[in-house]
């Protein structure tokens, strides 16, 4: 046991109190490290939540005024083929969207929510039934594309589960575009009709 000899040796020459405060160390030192690493990864998952918990935040604001603008563009097309009686119902309509883009500003550091406030400022005061319906569905294709843009931006799509990867998918890809076909096939329908 030659190779524990030079430990003994500095051991016999430190005083109690430094030999009490080395065996301390000693056997704290392992829980420190332990602890470290443990933290550091507790951190980095609260982090991923936070930052998914604030995308999905975004994106339900994003689809509900979608599904609004949808609504609004409909109305919109029945009204301008029309159907007076629809004024009531898209006065009633902008004021959710106004509503909407009043909670879309708590994100403007994120999206630029007056962008958006102006195009859709500017769709209302066409009273032309196809540039009405044509630019609705630009302003919903780009929120489609923006809802997409923040999952990816906050890093949803890099999940290593495929059942995960699959759902985010559906969640802010997939299905907002099935639901905004069935939107331009209500809305030809509402001006037609």
């Amino acid at each position: 046991m030659h190779f524990l000899e030079p430990i003994t040796n500095l051991f016999n020459k430190l005083k109690y109190k430094n030999k009490l405060a080395l065996m301390f160390i000693s056997v704290i030192t392992p829980f420190l490290v332990f602890s470290y690493f443990t933290y550091k990864s507790f951190y980095k998952e609260l982090e991923t939540i936070h930052s998914e918990q604030k995308a999905l935040q975004l994106s339900s604001k994003i689809l509900t005024l979608i599904k609004e603008l949808q609504v609004h563009r409909g109305l919109m097309q029945g009204f301008l083929n029309g159907q007076k009686s629809f004024k009531k119902d898209i006065v009633k309509e902008e004021k959710e969207i106004d509503k909407i883009f009043l909670e879309l500003n708590s994100f403007k550091n994120i999206i630029d929510v007056k962008k958006l406030k102006d195009e859709y400022l500017k769709i209302k005061s066409i009273k032309d039934i196809d540039k009405n319906f044509l630019l609705h569905t630009k302003l919903i294709e780009y929120l489609l594309k923006l809802n997409k843009d923040i999952a990816i931006f906050y890093g949803l799509f890099k999940e290593n589960n495929v059942k995960d990867y699959y759902i985010i998918t559906s969640i802010f890809d997939i299905l907002p575009n099935i639901s905004e076909n069935i939107g331009k096939i209500r809305g030809y329908l509402t001006g037609y009709l």
